[in-house]
């Protein structure tokens, strides 16, 4: 592991140290340190002779997590930083958040020339492609690991994406507080299993980095793909939203002998999954964490902890859970210390602290129990509240998803004019069920007071997600409240 006080880059570190061991995979290749760091100077150099100035944000947009990782290696050479993009945004979405984190220059991907000729014209585009020829460059100037590194964005499933700012020092913490913990070393390697601009698996590419170990990078990520890979590749440590993980459990794939670790995240899991998944022989790990807190701040081993498989495990070591407000004398806001908490949210040129008093408000709420497992129970700004009564939406969807004839459900406001906000909600039948709403409706009244009933629902074959597993609330909302 790269100490903590060095004076040189990441990679200049891992080049003087062990150059010739391999870093990034992919089907067909296998770059050791030292090659990556002669295609990341050619790429700096590039990025220097169109203009790009020390210390300004510049925007990654591509389709390959090659070229991301080689851009913002390349940026960190010339003391950028990189805004990374999700491809999956709309235009009109991308357009915005370059205008309001003030970027002037977007690093695009060649092939992707039309994809961004709606870009906004007084932005510079700056076109790459994995750089086949090497130059020899300078190292990174005034390495300081509290210098700005990275910008990426919340997932935005209930409001527009926020841009968060995290530092070099940030980052380093995030993975030495999972590394406590779960040790890694030079021959493990990491899959790339999750996109680049969520802080999970950009973090991937940070912890392969920081140990020296590497990282492999599969050319598809289909169900078949990944199976093929994590076996022929001897995959030691992946990443997965319960989503992506469900569909390899279902086909009844079991884990190679070679997995130290799977880790799941990204919201809710299913108890069920988990245990098909153990008995697949998969070492599960269920962890916690957001984008404003660098990635993950707690775990649990699921195979060595049935008892407390509910919970979302214990805060690693220098990281410090607090339960604030508890309305019920247990339960409260789940509230986070650490050196891994992002720097702060960035409008334009203006940055705003994350943090009150160095504590991040998470805005999820649950509880520690007395051997100090964390439990999720719900979400603080999902309360609803009708005729000054509030109603946690997560609990009414639990009483909902315990229907037998219920896969999953979303319960949500809706505007009373008697009662200011009523519950409503979107159900999913079983496929094997009979949708019928009659039995839903009788089964609610017998289990919740009048008052906490959802007074719509609406039935859907699927609840729309993003690519993180998470329900895309923007997207819902435009279903069941259209115009």
């Amino acid at each position: 592991m790269i100490p903590t006080d060095i004076k040189e880059s990441w990679l200049e570190w891992q080049i003087k140290h062990v150059a010739d061991a391999p870093f990034i995979r992919t089907e067909n290749s296998l770059f050791s340190f030292e090659e990556i760091g002669r295609k990341v100077n050619s790429l700096a150099h590039h990025f220097q002779n169109m203009g790009v100035s020390r210390q300004e944000k510049v925007a990654v947009i591509s389709g390959s997590k090659l070229e991301i990782i080689l851009a913002s290696l390349a940026l960190w050479q010339n003391n950028n930083i990189p805004v990374i993009i999700n491809l999956l945004w709309s235009l009109d979405q991308i357009n915005e958040v370059l205008s309001d984190v003030g970027i002037m220059k977007i690093a695009v991907q060649s092939e992707l020339k039309d994809v961004v000729n709606r870009i906004s014209p007084d932005i510079t585009r700056i076109y790459f492609d994995f750089p086949e020829i090497s130059e020899p460059g300078e190292k990174q100037r005034n390495f300081s690991s509290m210098n700005d590194a990275l910008i990426l964005f919340t997932s935005g499933s209930t409001s527009k994406p926020k841009g968060i700012v995290f530092s070099f020092d940030n980052l380093f913490n995030s993975f030495k507080n999972m590394n406590e913990r779960y040790n890694h070393s030079q021959d493990d390697i990491w899959l790339a299993s999750l996109p680049l601009y969520h802080i999970g698996g950009f973090q991937i590419f940070v912890r392969s980095i920081l140990s020296g170990c590497s990282i492999y990078i599969p050319g598809k990520t289909d169900i078949a793909s990944i199976e093929s890979c994590i076996n022929e590749q001897k995959i030691t440590y992946a990443s997965f939203v319960s989503t992506q993980f469900k569909k390899l459990v279902d086909e009844n794939v079991k884990s190679p002998s070679s997995f130290r670790k799977v880790f799941l995240g990204g919201g809710p899991i299913d108890t069920e999954l988990i245990n098909k998944a153990i008995a697949l022989n998969w070492p599960v790990v269920k962890v916690y964490g957001a984008t404003e807190t660098s990635s993950m701040v707690t775990s649990i081993d699921c195979s060595d902890n049935q008892k407390e498989i509910e919970s979302a495990g214990k805060p690693f070591n220098n990281v410090v859970i607090t339960i604030a407000e508890k309305s019920d004398g247990i339960s409260g806001e789940i509230v986070v210390r650490s050196a891994s908490l992002a720097k702060g949210s960035i409008n334009g040129n203006e940055s705003f602290p994350l943090t009150q008093n160095g504590l991040y408000y998470s805005g999820d709420v649950g509880y520690l129990n007395e051997d100090g497992f964390l439990y999720i129970t719900g979400r603080s700004k999902r309360t609803i509240i009708s005729g000054g009564e509030n109603i946690s939406a997560l609990e009414v969807e639990n009483v909902i998803n315990q229907h037998p004839d219920i896969a999953e459900s979303f319960v949500f406001a809706d505007n009373d004019a008697k009662w200011g906000e009523v519950p409503a909600a979107v159900i999913v039948f079983k496929a094997s069920a009979r949708i019928d709403l009659e039995p839903v409706n009788a089964y609610l009244k017998e289990n919740l007071p009048t008052y906490k009933c959802p007074k719509r629902i609406n039935i859907l074959f699927e609840l729309p997600k993003n690519e993180m597993g998470k329900i895309d609330i923007v997207s819902l909302m435009k279903i069941v409240r259209p115009g």
